[in-house]
């Protein structure tokens, strides 16, 4: 699991929160998938967040998009955060990756306010920190049951996979054949046919039969 970007202990709230003022902008100039982007902000230590805001809805569903990130250069660490628009709030469940979608509310004619608070940051790590699970294409590993883990098990900086919830969460706790090793991450190959990439630490080794022997009390 990650480790606390707050080696010091969790923030007073008013210091892990940022306002956005949007109140003066008109909003009857703008087009439906048209976004606005806030200048890169910072608060808590965690430097170079922003927030693009479609207000007047994107998508299909044409409903109000938010989406939180970072500048380049800055993501170096997964975040859990609360985004109120005008009271309407919508919060992560976990820590996520550094760049996702906040959405579903309806297009309103005028907005005030976007409030981000940061609710938990962990410290991404570096590659070379990462503790890579011994094996070869071929042999079967587990995947951890536990969502969280496997999400956070891909918090590593510069890191070229992510966690697809959409097509990940109906194989957490399966096995799966290795197809390929990379130093962040393995590549599996489940019963159902998918293929996934997961990162090193949600994955485990099977027991062998002499292992599971050696455990049996007799």
């Amino acid at each position: 699991m990650l480790q606390s970007f707050w080696t010091g202990g969790k923030p007073p709230q008013a210091e892990r929160t940022h306002v956005w003022n949007v109140s003066g902008i008109r909003w009857e100039g703008h087009a439906k998938d048209q976004k606005l982007e806030s200048r890169p902000f910072s608060c808590a230590g965690v430097q170079g967040m922003y927030v693009r805001f479609y207000p007047k809805g994107i998508g299909k569903e044409g409903k109000v998009g938010l989406r939180f990130g970072f500048a380049p250069g800055h993501d170096t660490v997964m975040v859990q955060v609360r985004i109120t628009l005008d009271g309407w709030a919508r919060r992560t469940s976990g820590v996520r990756s550094s760049s996702f979608w906040l959405g579903s509310l309806s297009v309103k004619e005028a907005y005030n306010s976007i409030t981000v608070e940061l609710l938990d940051v962990k410290r991404k790590l570096k590659p070379e920190e990462v503790v890579q699970v011994a094996c070869i294409a071929g042999e079967r590993l587990r995947v951890t049951a536990c969502k969280e883990t496997a999400i956070e098990s891909f918090g590593v900086v510069g890191g070229k996979h992510d966690y697809k919830k959409s097509t990940m969460n109906g194989l957490l706790g399966q096995t799966g054949e290795v197809l390929e090793v990379a130093p962040t991450a393995v590549l599996l190959k489940h019963d159902n046919g998918a293929k996934h990439w997961w990162g090193h630490g949600s994955l485990s080794k099977l027991l062998t039969t002499d292992e599971i022997n050696a455990m049996t009390v007799r």
